[in-house]
């Protein structure tokens, strides 16, 4: 295999050969997250004062010998990368021409026009799809007179169909540069920082392959473009915090800090960040990441994101019970982030890291902190065990205040907040009415699956706690007062209750009548307290008993009146 290699700056391949490109590739797709990713990666070269930051990877081309003197290359791959910084360049061309710098303007086009041993000029792209770079250079050279360059831009290119992607980019560059250009009040402050930027444009570093032969050059782009496995979002995080830094003295605190985070939150990583990010910046399933936390804190704000995700992490910490808040007097904060977690109810972690932050920052009281935790809590317990409701409808409203009170609080945010739930709770009717459909029974085909079993056991778990007043009741089973095989009603919640899976045992195949002695050998409250029903059990005691139970819940456990404005 021939082929050499050699890492260059951008600027000594543009204008140092011709460049073709075969039919069959791609015509130009890149979106603005490239475009954005390229010009802010410069930028921040020039604010920072940093050489090379920006690496392209790399150019694969394929000889094609000598062209009148010049060198000419099929790109085999890299022409979307070559394409973009060319229309990076022509947005410069433009600035400065507007400026009234022509000697720089022109000096650009020498990195995107040839001039061969006739002298004779090209577009250095010899393709016919990107035509229009050689017009709109040549259209800049030629106009000195910056108030009609806009029309004959618009004439040119602004309007053939073909050049729309090629379009926006330019376009996206010229909005980019005059927003930077725009701050700075002299015309000599401006033309030094586009100088700046064009100067670190033409450093964008790249490793150009030319192989001797068309087979090397695709087994080249087939090594180089083989994928192992794909970072995780946390990890394409880290290193952009790792690359942008400032000063470079941070670099060793960074990785102290990022070794704390994942000793914080050990395996929940991945978890972690995805609802750091909805928390953060209201981003949904849907979006990415990594692109949405690298477009919330810039290059210049990576120091920011460390220090908050640090901050963030031990509240997560404490989601996931891995550590203690040392405010002991938060105790339902322990109860009800251990629920949840028990029954693996994650959908409201992001609205919990916008509290936990409003709390430490003395934006809510201790008493606005708990009566949030506590309605969260009672809404989970209402809406998804017993209302049966798919956490997906919840997606919109908690992207939307987990944002909103991490970085617009106001108490009247709060209040919108806990009103939206509200308004998602049933009636006291339609409560009670889906609280008489939970039950559990592997002998009922309607009742048989694990949903079932999950419900029956919050609810008889949560109706125990409230009796006994106590936080942890400790192993249990589900023990059918009737048995379980009689009918469906048998699987009712009102012909369930708690047992000791050794005491359940005894009971086995056993009337209710029968069981008064393991009953009243039970360390649960609501099971010892049948014994002295079950003597006439039947299916009136089994909906009169859940109807109670209902009552109790909507009533005193949830108290669903008392959700409301804080």
């Amino acid at each position: 295999m021939g082929f050499t290699t050699q890492q260059k700056p951008i600027r000594n391949i543009l204008g140092s050969m011709i460049l073709t490109i075969p039919r069959n590739q791609r015509t130009y797709v890149w979106d603005k997250n490239n475009w954005y990713d390229l010009f802010y990666d410069i930028d921040f070269a020039v604010s920072s004062g940093r050489k090379c930051v920006h690496f392209i990877g790399s150019i694969v081309l394929k000889s094609e010998g000598v062209y009148k003197g010049l060198d000419k290359c099929i790109i085999i791959d890299g022409q979307q990368r070559i394409v973009t910084i060319s229309l990076l360049l022509l947005a410069l061309m433009k600035s400065f021409s507007l400026l009234g710098d022509y000697n720089s303007c022109k000096g650009l086009s020498n990195k995107l026009l040839y001039l061969d041993t006739s002298n004779n000029k090209g577009c250095i792209l010899c393709s016919e799809n990107y035509i229009v770079i050689h017009e709109i250079v040549n259209l800049l050279l030629e106009c000195n007179d910056c108030s009609s360059i806009e029309e004959k831009l618009r004439n040119t290119i602004f309007w053939r169909k073909e050049d729309s992607k090629l379009r926006d980019a330019f376009c996206f560059f010229n909005e980019l540069i005059n927003s930077k250009v725009n701050n700075y009040s002299t015309t000599a402050d401006k033309l030094d920082y586009l100088t700046r930027l064009r100067d670190c444009a033409l450093e964008v570093q790249s490793i150009e392959v030319v192989a001797d032969t068309e087979e090397d050059s695709y087994t080249i782009f087939e090594i180089l473009n083989a994928r192992g496995q794909a970072l995780e979002e946390h990890e394409l995080i880290k290193n952009y915090i790792m690359r942008y830094v400032h000063p470079n003295s941070e670099v060793d605190s960074v990785k102290i800090k990022w070794r704390e985070i994942e000793q914080t939150i050990e395996g929940c990583m991945p978890r972690f960040f995805k609802h750091y990010t909805t928390h953060k910046v209201g981003a949904t399933s849907k979006d990415n990441i990594y692109r949405s936390i690298q477009k919330f804190y810039t290059k210049d704000k990576t120091a920011d994101l460390i220090n908050d995700l640090v901050i963030k992490a031990n509240y997560y910490a404490r989601i996931m019970g891995k550590v203690e808040t040392e405010d002991k007097s938060i105790l339902t904060e322990r109860y009800v982030f251990a629920f949840l977690k028990k029954y693996r109810a994650e959908q409201f972690r992001p609205v919990f890291l916008s509290l936990m932050h409003a709390y430490q920052l003395r934006k809510i009281t201790h008493r606005t902190y708990i009566r949030i935790i506590e309605n969260i809590y009672k809404f989970y317990i209402s809406y998804n065990i017993v209302g049966e409701e798919n956490s997906n409808k919840l997606e919109d409203l908690i992207y939307k205040y987990a944002e909103t009170i991490e970085n617009d609080f106001s108490e009247s945010v709060l209040n919108d907040f806990i009103i939206k739930l509200t308004s998602k709770l049933p009636s006291r009717d339609a409560f009670i009415k889906k609280f008489l459909s939970i039950g559990y029974s592997k002998h009922s085909q309607f009742y048989k699956s694990s949903k079932n079993k999950r419900r029956a056991q919050i609810i008889l778990e949560l109706y125990e706690m409230h009796m006994t007043k106590r936080e942890c009741i400790g192993e249990f089973s589900i023990e059918h007062i009737m048995s379980d095989s009689a009918s469906d009603a048998s699987a009712s919640i009102g012909n369930l209750t708690l047992l000791e899976i050794n005491l359940n045992e005894g009971c086995k195949d056993k009337l209710p009548f029968n069981k008064v002695d393991q009953y009243r050998l039970s360390s649960f409250l609501i099971t010892r307290n049948l014994a002295d029903e079950i003597s006439k059990w039947n299916t009136t005691s089994i909906e009169k008993r859940a109807q109670r139970i209902a009552s109790i819940f909507y009533d005193e456990i949830l108290r669903i009146h008392n959700i409301e404005k804080l």
